[in-house]
């Protein structure tokens, strides 16, 4: 006969062993086993041999949030969102990485989708939040560390990451800290002057890249060891109440064979490799800010844009805007022009081929090289409107039932978008322009074997390179390509398209 005693310490055991197991399941996060669904699907029409296109879709347990492809090892990385019923968000999630040879995810686990998101670095596969960093085995899903704060730059072939760590102590002072990142350990840390924030980033060979900053410098990502150059003469003269707020008024990094250009507000440098300046050329702090340095002609050109960032997100007038030439290989000042301040600041620069094209909000002013003082200002007058970049030449147009680039449409003329999404099309001879809406042109976001894929909403149309219409898809612009493969996010369902099939 049971007494009451010996019924409580059996519910009582049974009960713990029911928490066991519900904590092991919970704890065995990464699992091995696909429970995603491959099934044939109708993706689009072929208008050359009229006829259905047949591809395939993946069915998994949620809504997709991320999608992202990794060319080098070939696989996909997804994280999906799970609602309920009603379509209300339950919190948890799953991350998982898909074989697109195998056709099966190698492995899925739970995540917090509340806090959690999909982060990969090149093709290193990180789950951030504010709290922390985890780091996955792409191929076996296992964790391999996690860490507080986050890797901004990684270099694969060496296994190290960046990780940035404020010092709450200083606003001026950070640290950076090369990571393992294999097991998460720190490997080495170096300290970073960075009142003027981050402004530009760039390798200088295969272990070694440049930092711009309140100063530049050289880092070996083996050690973190490396020089490091001053590039302002001193303290900046901003007005006493937006003094922490101004930055970046640098240029950015531009690297030619064994030489490495830079500018900051008062000077304009010339170094080698190892750090030592080959010369430097004097700039007036009062009217300069941002800019941007390239090369022309066998010139070294600087466009001022007449503005820093304030807080590091808005852009705010300072100085003037001005375009100077310099000898490459002295640094004289061989050439400058400045424009009125009425114009207001720089948005964009292009080159092309002898010509420099700068655009303001309302004006543009073309320049020849080889004499920046002489130039043609033209004025648009957008009606609540502004022009914001120049169009690339992945813009489509439809022309005589063929489609065209812009440049194929007529190469004289330049073409800026504006605000709206509009493209302003100007004359070369600045004396008359015309506007395309949104609806008459097609972005290019993806050029596979001289076929041209064009965005058309959530839909895609696939031309010849001869300019025809050769085939319309169900995909979206978002879609990534593995091999011969793009992939494309659809709610529950990720959608596969084989691209031979499409263009043969």
């Amino acid at each position: 006969m049971v007494t009451e005693m010996s019924f409580v310490r059996i519910f009582f055991l049974w009960s713990m062993l029911l928490s066991v197991i519900c904590i092991d399941g919970f704890a065995q996060s990464t699992k091995q086993e696909s429970e995603d669904q491959v099934m044939p699907r109708l993706v689009g029409r072929h208008y050359q041999r009229q006829e259905n296109i047949s591809g395939k879709e993946i069915l998994v347990e949620g809504y997709v949030r991320h999608l992202y492809a990794d060319s080098i090892t070939k696989t996909i990385s997804v994280q999906l969102d799970r609602f309920s019923r009603k379509g209300v968000p339950q919190g948890s999630g799953i991350l998982f990485v898909w074989d697109p040879e195998k056709e099966r995810s190698l492995w899925h686990c739970k995540i917090n989708s509340d806090i959690e998101n999909l982060s990969p670095v090149q093709n290193v596969l990180f789950l951030t939040s504010n709290f922390k960093t985890r780091c996955f085995d792409r191929r076996s899903g296992k964790e391999r560390w996690n860490d507080r704060g986050s890797i901004s730059y990684v270099d694969q072939k060496l296994g190290v990451g960046i990780r940035c760590k404020d010092n709450l102590g200083s606003t001026e002072v950070s640290k950076l800290e090369g990571i393992n990142l294999y097991n998460g350990k720190k490997i080495w840390e170096r300290k970073i002057f960075s009142q003027q924030g981050w402004a530009d980033m760039l390798p200088l060979n295969d272990s070694v890249i440049l930092l711009l900053s309140d100063a530049l410098y050289a880092i070996n990502m083996k050690n973190g060891e490396g020089w490091r150059h001053e590039i302002f003469l001193k303290e900046l003269p901003f007005p006493k109440a937006e003094k922490e707020f101004m930055q970046r008024f640098t240029s950015n990094i531009l690297i030619e064979k064994e030489k490495i250009y830079i500018a900051s507000c008062d000077r304009l440098f010339c170094l080698d490799h190892m750090g030592k300046v080959l010369w430097l050329q004097g700039l007036s702090r009062k009217i300069t800010g941002e800019s941007q340095i390239f090369t022309m002609d066998s010139s070294l050109y600087m466009v001022n844009y007449g503005s820093g960032l304030v807080k590091g997100t808005m852009t705010k007038k300072w100085g003037i805007p001005y375009v100077a030439k310099f000898n490459q290989n002295t640094g004289l000042q061989e050439a400058f022009s400045s424009f009125p301040t009425t114009l207001g600041i720089v948005n964009h620069v292009q080159v092309s081929k002898d010509t420099l094209y700068i655009l303001f909000d309302q004006h543009l002013i073309k320049l020849s090289s080889s004499d920046l003082a002489q130039g043609i200002q033209v004025e648009f007058s957008l009606d609540k409107d502004r022009a914001g970049y120049f169009a690339s030449n992945r813009i489509f147009v439809l022309e005589d039932s063929r489609y065209k680039t812009l440049q194929e449409m007529d190469s004289t003329q330049c073409y800026i978008l504006t605000g709206k999404q509009n493209i302003l099309c100007v004359k070369a001879d600045a004396q008359g322009a015309r506007m395309l809406l949104p609806s008459e042109y097609s972005l290019c976001y993806l050029t596979y074997q001289g076929y041209s894929f064009l965005s058309r909403g959530e839909e895609t149309i696939v031309i010849a390179p001869s300019g025809e219409l050769w085939a319309h898809l169900r995909i979206s612009k978002d879609a990534v390509r593995v091999g011969n493969k793009l992939y494309d996010a659809q709610e529950n369902k990720i959608t596969i398209v084989d691209l031979d099939e499409v263009i043969h």
